[in-house]
C-alpha cells in the first residue's frame, strides 16, 4: 500500500508541473523518466527513489525541500 508521503509528493510534482505549463512528457523528457512512471509517481502509486525525485526537482527548476514540505 503507498502512503500519505507517496500521495504528496505527486501531487506537489503534478501542481509544479503545471504551474511550469509543462505535460508530463515534457516534464519526462527533462527528468529522463517514463511517462508511466511519472503518471504512477503523481497519482501516488509508485513510490519514488531519491534519485527520482531530485531528478524531478531539477527539471522543475524547484529544490526538492518544497516538493516534499507539507507546508
Amino acid at each position: 500500500m503507498y502512503d500519505d508521503h507517496s500521495l504528496h509528493f505527486g501531487k506537489q510534482v503534478r501542481k509544479w508541473r503545471k504551474k511550469h505549463k509543462l505535460s508530463q512528457e515534457d516534464l519526462c523528457i527533462q527528468a529522463e523518466l517514463d511517462r508511466s512512471t511519472l503518471s504512477a509517481i503523481e497519482n501516488g502509486k509508485r513510490n519514488a527513489s531519491l534519485t527520482t525525485m531530485h531528478s524531478i526537482a531539477l527539471a522543475l527548476g524547484v529544490p526538492l525541500k518544497l516538493l516534499l514540505s507539507k507546508d
